[in-house]
């Protein structure tokens, strides 16, 4: 029962730090534009993008938790755990030296990466699907 609790406050923390690096990526990206521009006030820029990320978060995310959860590899919490650090760590180094990068192909190549160093198997046909749309 302890470890199990464990397992759940590490995953909880690997997942929060992840997004909070994926948030702050795609909101220089998104803010920045229209800030930069002039469109917006700075203000006004961040709550447009923090309302339409919890919006399309809440709408628009189910395809996506649906294939990271049980599409590409059937894995245990402990992948999502090790996969997330270095996901979060390149994401977070990307925006602070302000690359250009996309969040979810660092974060699907540290999922492989994890699997296959762990001896897991990858369902080809997922991952592959999710490859095919990657420039």
């Amino acid at each position: 029962m302890a470890a199990m609790n464990a397992l759940i406050i590490l995953l909880f923390v690997a997942s929060a730090l992840l997004t909070w690096s994926i948030g702050s990526h795609y909101t220089r990206v998104v803010m920045g534009t229209t800030y930069g521009a002039g469109v917006l006030s700075l203000r006004k820029a961040q709550v447009l993008d923090a309302s339409a990320a919890i919006a399309g978060g809440v709408v628009a995310s189910i395809h996506v938790i649906d294939t990271y959860a049980n599409g590409l590899i059937p894995h245990p919490a402990t992948v999502d755990i090790v996969a997330a650090q270095p996901a979060a760590l390149v994401t977070t180094l990307s925006t602070y030296f302000k690359l250009s990068t996309s969040t979810i192909q660092i974060f699907t190549l540290s999922l492989l990466g994890s699997a296959l160093v762990g001896g897991l198997a990858i369902d080809g046909g997922a991952s592959d699907s999710s490859s095919s749309s990657w420039p």
